[in-house]
């Protein structure tokens, strides 16, 4: 069938004009994903000053978090607050801390006691068992079910001063952490809960030269636990491992500098997907 001359005059026109639209919106995406994140960044730093407020101690203390919750959770509530899902989640990450405890079989625990009794000093890492306990060399079985990390310590010592007049304990609870990516040596490292969030990177031998330090995530569970601007946040503020809830098991992700995140992968793609559709359908022969 033979085009019409007026088809043919305005066509290509067309199409052009609808190339360029579409090619706009795909080069948009990633764009409007960042207007996006940064809106969201804005809530979650004003969410993290009630984060700075509350905790005052490098492992914080059952009335710090539990003081910490509600403030998120006055937040989060849209009836009075802004309805911050940031302040929802970490509000409900707090509640499940303090009704679960902070040890799960596996974690340990540094234990240094000396005693008039003893004959030398006991030194050991200890590993919680299966029901949430340890057992002391030469002393006894704790149980730390529903204990948080800054109430260790007076517990074992309370379970020492049982047998050990006059002793005098100390306890350093350690966690198992993943650091991947553009470090000097990634992997598996022990580190007190105590530390901060800058001196976990220095247990893999500090950052890579490519490495974004602008855009550290930590993961749980194969999800995002902490973002980018979390991360920063924290970083400045110089936060602890405990006080960000840190757990044996996160990972620490230190990406390369200009490497794609999933997230931008994923628009890549999609983007790629509908030109393609679109020029098959813009070009084809009529």
């Amino acid at each position: 069938m033979t085009m019409p001359a007026f088809s043919r005059r305005v066509l290509p026109g067309f199409r052009c004009m609808l190339l360029f639209a579409v090619v706009t919106a795909a080069l948009a995406l990633p764009v409007a994903a960042q207007t996006g994140a940064d809106s969201a960044a804005a809530m979650v730093v004003s969410s993290q000053t009630l984060w700075l407020d509350a905790l005052h101690r490098p492992m914080a203390t059952r009335s710090e978090l539990e003081t910490l919750a509600t403030r998120l959770e006055e937040r989060a509530r849209p009836s009075t607050g802004k309805g911050d899902p940031w302040a929802r989640a970490r509000a409900q990450l707090i509640r499940e801390r303090l009704g679960r405890g902070d040890f799960r079989p596996g974690d340990r625990i540094y234990v240094y006691i000396t005693a008039p009794a003893l004959p030398t000093a006991v030194s050991d890492t200890l590993r919680v068992r299966a029901g949430d306990s340890i057992t002391v060399p030469n002393v006894t079985s704790l149980s730390l079910q529903g204990l948080l990390r800054s109430e260790v310590q007076p517990v074992v010592a309370a379970g020492v001063s049982r047998l050990y007049k006059n002793a005098s304990v100390r306890t350093e609870p350690l966690l198992r952490v993943a650091i991947l990516g553009a470090v000097d040596k990634a992997g598996y490292f022990d580190v007190p809960s105590d530390i901060l969030l800058t001196d976990v990177l220095m247990r893999a031998g500090g950052p890579a030269a490519t490495a974004d330090l602008n855009a550290i995530t930590v993961r749980r569970d194969d999800q995002d636990l902490y973002s980018a601007p979390d991360i920063r946040t924290a970083i400045q503020q110089q936060f602890t491992v405990d006080q960000l809830d840190i757990r044996s098991g996160d990972t620490f992700v230190v990406p390369v500098k200009g490497g794609f995140g999933w997230s931008t992968v994923m628009q890549v793609v999609g983007a790629i997907g509908t030109l393609s559709f679109l020029f098959y359908g813009i070009f084809r022969r009529y």
